[in-house]
Protein backbone atom coordinates (compact mmCIF):
# COMPACT_ATOMS: atom_id res chain seq x y z
CA UNK A 1 0.00 0.00 0.00
CA UNK A 2 1.60 3.21 -1.30
CA UNK A 3 1.47 6.62 0.31
CA UNK A 4 -1.49 7.40 -2.59
CA UNK A 5 -3.96 5.05 -1.52
CA UNK A 6 -3.26 5.98 2.80
CA UNK A 7 -3.72 9.89 1.76
CA UNK A 8 -5.96 9.51 -1.03
CA UNK A 9 -3.69 11.25 -3.53
CA UNK A 10 -5.09 9.48 -6.26
CA UNK A 11 -8.25 11.32 -6.32
CA UNK A 12 -6.76 14.65 -6.17
CA UNK A 13 -7.09 16.24 -9.59
CA UNK A 14 -5.77 19.53 -10.71
CA UNK A 15 -9.79 20.17 -10.85
CA UNK A 16 -10.26 19.10 -7.03
CA UNK A 17 -7.27 21.38 -6.43
CA UNK A 18 -8.72 24.72 -8.21
CA UNK A 19 -11.83 23.93 -6.69
CA UNK A 20 -10.75 23.81 -2.88
CA UNK A 21 -8.86 26.66 -3.48
CA UNK A 22 -11.26 28.71 -5.31
CA UNK A 23 -14.18 27.46 -3.20
CA UNK A 24 -11.93 28.20 -0.20
CA UNK A 25 -11.54 31.62 -1.57
CA UNK A 26 -15.00 32.39 -2.36
CA UNK A 27 -16.81 31.17 0.87
CA UNK A 28 -13.98 33.58 2.79
CA UNK A 29 -15.71 36.58 0.09
CA UNK A 30 -18.89 35.31 0.81
CA UNK A 31 -18.89 35.61 4.89
CA UNK A 32 -17.26 39.07 4.47
CA UNK A 33 -20.13 40.27 2.15
CA UNK A 34 -22.45 39.19 4.91
CA UNK A 35 -20.05 40.23 7.46
CA UNK A 36 -20.47 44.14 6.26
CA UNK A 37 -23.83 43.93 5.50
CA UNK A 38 -24.23 43.19 9.43
CA UNK A 39 -22.82 46.08 10.04
CA UNK A 40 -19.58 44.38 11.31
CA UNK A 41 -15.94 46.15 11.65
CA UNK A 42 -12.97 44.90 9.94
CA UNK A 43 -11.48 42.47 12.17
CA UNK A 44 -14.26 41.87 13.97
CA UNK A 45 -14.68 38.69 15.81
CA UNK A 46 -17.58 36.33 13.74
CA UNK A 47 -17.50 33.21 16.01
CA UNK A 48 -18.34 29.96 13.47
CA UNK A 49 -18.24 31.74 10.38
CA UNK A 50 -14.74 33.59 10.63
CA UNK A 51 -13.54 29.29 10.96
CA UNK A 52 -15.83 27.13 8.50
CA UNK A 53 -16.26 29.78 6.02
CA UNK A 54 -13.29 28.34 3.70
CA UNK A 55 -14.46 25.05 4.16
CA UNK A 56 -18.06 25.71 3.53
CA UNK A 57 -17.21 27.12 0.24
CA UNK A 58 -14.79 24.54 -0.63
CA UNK A 59 -16.96 22.11 -0.34
CA UNK A 60 -19.76 23.78 -1.90
CA UNK A 61 -17.75 24.48 -5.00
CA UNK A 62 -16.65 20.32 -5.14
CA UNK A 63 -20.28 19.64 -4.83
CA UNK A 64 -21.51 21.82 -7.84
CA UNK A 65 -18.35 20.74 -10.24
CA UNK A 66 -16.68 17.62 -8.83
CA UNK A 67 -19.30 15.65 -6.62
CA UNK A 68 -17.34 12.32 -7.31
CA UNK A 69 -14.10 13.46 -5.33
CA UNK A 70 -16.18 14.38 -2.32
CA UNK A 71 -18.04 10.75 -2.50
CA UNK A 72 -14.59 8.93 -3.13
CA UNK A 73 -13.00 10.54 -0.32
CA UNK A 74 -14.56 12.50 2.23
CA UNK A 75 -16.08 9.73 4.52
CA UNK A 76 -17.68 10.55 7.80
CA UNK A 77 -14.36 9.45 9.85
CA UNK A 78 -12.85 12.46 7.52
CA UNK A 79 -15.70 14.60 7.71
CA UNK A 80 -15.28 14.45 11.60
CA UNK A 81 -11.67 15.41 11.16
CA UNK A 82 -12.20 18.46 8.96
CA UNK A 83 -14.96 20.35 11.58
CA UNK A 84 -13.04 19.54 14.56
CA UNK A 85 -9.45 21.00 13.40
CA UNK A 86 -10.50 23.17 11.07
CA UNK A 87 -11.35 25.88 13.98
CA UNK A 88 -7.82 24.78 15.98
CA UNK A 89 -5.54 25.56 12.97
CA UNK A 90 -7.36 28.60 12.35
CA UNK A 91 -7.46 29.77 15.59
CA UNK A 92 -3.78 28.66 16.08
CA UNK A 93 -2.38 30.41 12.88
CA UNK A 94 -4.54 33.23 13.88
CA UNK A 95 -2.70 33.55 17.36
CA UNK A 96 0.77 33.36 15.96
CA UNK A 97 0.40 35.79 13.47
CA UNK A 98 -0.94 38.29 15.90
CA UNK A 99 2.35 37.07 18.14
CA UNK A 100 4.67 37.83 15.14
CA UNK A 101 2.43 41.07 14.24
CA UNK A 102 1.23 40.35 11.22
CA UNK A 103 -2.21 40.57 12.38
CA UNK A 104 -4.05 43.51 14.68
CA UNK A 105 -6.18 40.95 16.32
CA UNK A 106 -5.69 37.46 17.90
CA UNK A 107 -8.73 36.07 15.46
Amino acid sequence: MGLESIFGWEYLTPLSVFLLAAGALLGDLTKSFFKRRLNKKRGEQWLIADQYDLVAGAFALLLLFNPEWVVATITPMIGLWIIILTPLLHRGANIIGYLIGIKDVPW
